[in-house]
């Protein structure tokens, strides 16, 4: 700054064209106070000028100080942005508050929703799973409560093992041979010429009365072997464990030589003895 004159233009046309003091050269007696008298410029009447800084030389440019911002307009252009930050933080409050009341109502109605679907889930689930107890109940005989493993129906529809309507009919066959010693059910009476008349013969002739162990209703023709339910006996005694008592006979070393013979014993009529052939 030294040989340079400094001079502060004001922004309004009523201030008058301010010059400071010359800072005096080093060599100066009197620096020490040229430069107190340069310092002790206040500071309110440089708000809002322009120091220009002039050299004695003519090969020095002229230097313009910065302008130093007005406080009153710094304030003026930050206001606006400072309300609308503000507007932007209240907003984002509310939204927030909404979305957390918005979570909450989604949570209420989940719940609901489970509640309504779970009668539902529960009927499904228990109609794709029948328990094994009562498969059990539905492929037992109702006389010995074993597994049918060779059933047999009735023409009133009720189902039995085969060991079962035997012993059945054998105490109703009992009873009747009883009171007539001479009854054969598949005995046609002596003599050819006799065959003719042997299905009028049989008809006059008392017949044991078999019924069905459960209803009582009268069995006039042979029981038959209920093949479909033979499969789901075998089905529900695979799934726990169970093997046949046929094939495990057939398996053992005591009944392998008798082989031919129970194949022959299997190929007969199982109620030859308490119905006529034919009948």
């Amino acid at each position: 700054m030294v040989g340079r004159k400094i001079i502060v233009i004001s922004d309004s046309d009523d201030d008058d064209v301010l010059f400071a003091p010359r800072p005096p050269s080093l060599k100066t007696k009197d620096s020490t106070v040229q430069k107190t008298k340069f310092r002790n410029l206040h500071p309110s009447t440089m708000a809002g000028r322009k120091i220009i800084v002039i050299s004695d030389s003519d090969d020095d440019d002229v230097l313009f100080a910065p302008r130093p911002p007005s406080l009153k307009r710094r304030n003026s252009s930050e206001l606006p942005l400072e309300r609308d930050l503000t507007k932007l933080k209240k907003e984002s409050d509310e939204h927030k508050k909404k979305e957390t009341l918005l979570r909450s109502e989604l949570v209420g109605f989940q719940n609901e929703l489970a509640l309504l679907r779970s009668p539902l889930t529960n009927a499904a689930s228990s109609k794709a799973h029948v328990p094994m107890s009562k498969i059990e109940v539905s492929v037992a005989c109702e006389v010995c409560m074993i597994k049918m493993w060779t059933p047999y129906i009735l023409e009133c529809g009720h189902t039995y093992c085969q060991s079962c309507l035997q012993n059945w009919f054998s105490q109703t066959l009992v009873q009747h041979m009883t009171a007539h010693p001479n009854h054969n059910p598949n005995q046609p009476p002596h003599g050819a010429e006799m065959h003719l008349a042997y299905g009028q013969y049989y008809h006059y002739m008392p017949q044991p009365q078999y019924t069905c162990p459960t209803c009582r209703k009268q069995v006039r023709n042979p029981p038959v072997e209920n093949f479909n339910l033979k499969k789901v006996v075998r089905a529900v005694a695979s799934v726990q464990g169970e093997a046949s008592p046929k094939k495990a006979e057939t398996g053992s070393s005591q009944k392998q030589g008798k082989a031919k013979s129970k194949a022959l014993a299997e190929r007969e009529d199982p109620w030859s003895g308490f119905f006529r052939k034919g009948n």
